[in-house]
């Protein structure tokens, strides 16, 4: 399903509503279900696993870099990567991902989460 705003650009599936919008606000973060598909989700989880395995093989993944990353926090429930952008095709697709992305003129996360046009999006109509 796709809305179209005033400015005729067919967003993939609408803002969040006002309660999404409170969780995110009160929370930090807010899961839209079938953002990713299965198959997306499956690859992100087998990089992620995959590249906290190479690191903890290690011995010192907070000083040894794996694919260019490594962890700036090691914590007994989380951990924390650190210039992880590159470290994976899978993860460069998701960090990238047209439906989550905040740098997408006008088809970004940011635009989805406030239902409008951002500061950049501001910005390329004044042109």
């Amino acid at each position: 399903m796709a809305n179209q705003n005033t400015h005729g650009f067919k967003r993939p599936f609408p803002a969040l509503t006002p309660s999404q919008r409170y969780f995110l606000d009160v929370n930090g973060y807010v899961v839209v279900e079938n953002t990713l598909d299965e198959g997306e989700v499956g690859r992100l989880y087998e990089a992620l696993q995959g590249l906290k395995r190479d690191l903890l093989k290690t011995g010192e993944p907070g000083k040894t870099r794996v694919r260019g990353c490594h962890f700036s926090q090691v914590k007994e429930h989380y951990v924390h990567f650190a210039h992880i952008l590159e470290s994976d095709p899978a993860i460069f697709a998701y960090l990238t991902h047209p439906r989550l992305s905040c740098h997408g003129r006008r088809t970004g996360w940011r635009q989805r989460a406030v239902g409008g046009i951002g500061s950049y999006d501001k910005q390329s109509q004044s042109r």
